[in-house]
């Protein structure tokens, strides 16, 4: 190797090591701003030329919007209009259609919207859509309950705005326990492509061993898939650490919007089937029917969803013995959410370690594959050439 060549090498390590330690510094100040809870920053309209550029929704506190129509409802506002003027406050272009079609389906469909010529979602640029989709599918389900068995719809969403605040703080808490694994997994995936690169900027010719034919060219394609099935491997494992394993209504929710019906004198039985008409989850409306056709508390519960487990624990001794099942039911909400929390919370931890799998497995052999080898024959051929 020349000076050129030995001062390229120099600048390539220093730059990848200077990714590396910039990867892992935002991974810790994203890490401590959702433990924080940073509240979201204040939305500025942008002037481009002379039209007023809209703002876009990057942040949305479920919680404080549930309160917000609460208190709108409780000045005596009716319950479009207190939706309608909240939703137009966080964003002119906002309405009641617009958030329903965005907790039915936050991710939007690119082709559906050219297709149909339909507007953008003010929704869709929000960070985390899934936690305020879940959120808003809670609040809208409380509003059809609220119809249905004619409580206030104020106190009930009064008591789940309690309930979303602490599941998003739940979130959040889960969230930052991820953003370390997800950015190691990040970094190790791109570590054999920047070997690569690295090999390239020192002045070895990559392409033409990798066409040149024979071990060279086997050795180049082991690497590229070595590189790709640990990405998908990574990716995969923390997929699995990810996913919540809850699907439809939230059972912590349900506590809360049974809790809040039975506040006002609705019947058990009229509280699920009312959350199962407005949120699908048939279980529940099977459960208060066997209810009322006399069936023991553990044959009603027999054949629903391993979910609503903790559901059912909470109520029995309120339906057995007649007494209020409110207690149980926020305590039990508070307590499985915790549960929720410390299971995802130790299942970032052991992801932390197990990544160590792909990395030994595939991108480590990968990243000698694709930038020592290439280095190494490179200099080798160098040296028998002279």
């Amino acid at each position: 190797m020349d000076n050129t060549q030995e001062i390229s090498l120099v600048v390539a390590v220093v730059l990848l090591v200077g990714a590396g330690i910039i990867a892992g510094i935002g991974a810790n100040i994203r890490k401590v701003d959702a433990e924080l809870g940073q509240a979201p920053k204040q939305r500025k309209r942008r002037k481009i030329g002379s039209r007023l550029m809209k703002p876009k929704l990057k942040e949305l506190d479920a919680g404080m919007l549930c309160a917000e129509v609460a208190t709108r409802l409780i000045a005596g506002a009716d319950i479009a209009s207190a939706w309608e003027v909240t939703l137009r406050r966080l964003h002119p272009d906002l309405d009641f259609a617009a958030a329903k079609a965005f907790a039915e389906n936050p991710h939007e469909n690119w082709r559906h919207r050219f297709r149909e010529q339909v507007a953008r979602n003010p929704l869709a640029t929000l960070h985390h859509k899934e936690a305020t989709a879940a959120a808003l599918r809670a609040m809208f389900i409380a509003t059809a309950v609220s119809t249905d068995v004619g409580a206030p719809l104020a106190e009930i969403l009064t008591r789940v705005a309690d309930g979303i605040a602490a599941q998003l703080e739940a979130g959040a808490k889960r969230h930052a326990a991820q953003v370390g694994p997800r950015a190691t997994a990040r970094l190790l995936g791109v570590l054999p492509l920047a070997a690569l690169v690295m090999a390239s900027f020192i002045g070895v010719d990559v392409l033409g061993m990798a066409l040149s034919g024979g071990l060279n060219t086997g050795i180049f394609v082991v690497g590229a898939v070595l590189m790709v099935v640990g990405n998908l491997w990574s990716h995969a494992m923390i997929r699995r650490a990810m996913n919540p394993g809850v699907s439809g209504l939230d059972p912590t929710l349900a506590m809360d919007i049974i809790a809040a019906c039975q506040e006002n004198g609705v019947s058990l039985t009229a509280s699920l089937q009312a959350v199962s008409a407005a949120s699908s989850e048939t279980d529940l409306a099977v459960v208060a029917r066997m209810l009322l056709l006399g069936a023991s508390w553990e044959e009603a519960w027999s054949d629903s969803d391993g979910k609503w487990e903790q559901l059912s624990d909470v109520l029995q001794p309120a339906w057995e013995e007649g007494a209020s099942p409110v207690p149980l039911l926020v305590r039990g909400a508070a307590r499985t959410r915790a549960h929720l929390t410390h299971e995802a919370v130790n299942a970032a931890e052991k992801l932390g370690v197990r990544l160590v799998v792909p990395l030994g497995v595939c991108l480590l052999p990968a990243f000698f594959a694709l930038g020592i080898v290439p280095v190494v024959v490179s200099t080798l051929e160098g040296l028998l050439a002279n």
